[in-house]
């Protein structure tokens, strides 16, 4: 199905938006975190549970066309240009919990 999926990279300071790019942030909060090598799948399931099993919750909410995470982000730890080979890229996968304070999506955007 469709997913609304936004990119992005780190910068020095505050970027200009222009009609096909705007600038964001991160949320601030405090994140579940893994990096792997190869096996995204199994990674992604790992984190999942894990956080289930510490007994905490992603930032996130369920919808007909799926879930909405507030900040679900996929940081390519291995520069691309560097190592060809996908299947050698370390990923480090970063997922916002919910906070007690703050129950519901905060940060996300919506579009």
């Amino acid at each position: 199905g469709e997913m609304d999926i936004e990119a992005g990279m780190i910068t020095d300071g505050e970027v200009a938006g222009d009609d096909r790019v705007r600038p964001g942030r991160i949320p601030a909060g405090e994140y579940a975190t893994l990096s792997y090598k190869n096996h995204s799948i199994r990674a992604n399931g790992l984190l999942i549970d894990w956080t289930a099993a510490q007994g905490r919750a992603f930032d996130q909410e369920d919808d007909p066309a799926g879930d909405r995470f507030a900040s679900r982000c996929e940081i390519n730890i291995t520069d691309p240009r560097r190592e060809k080979r996908r299947k050698e890229w370390i990923v480090q996968l970063d997922f916002l919990l919910r906070s007690e304070q703050q129950p519901t999506l905060r940060g996300a955007s919506h579009g």
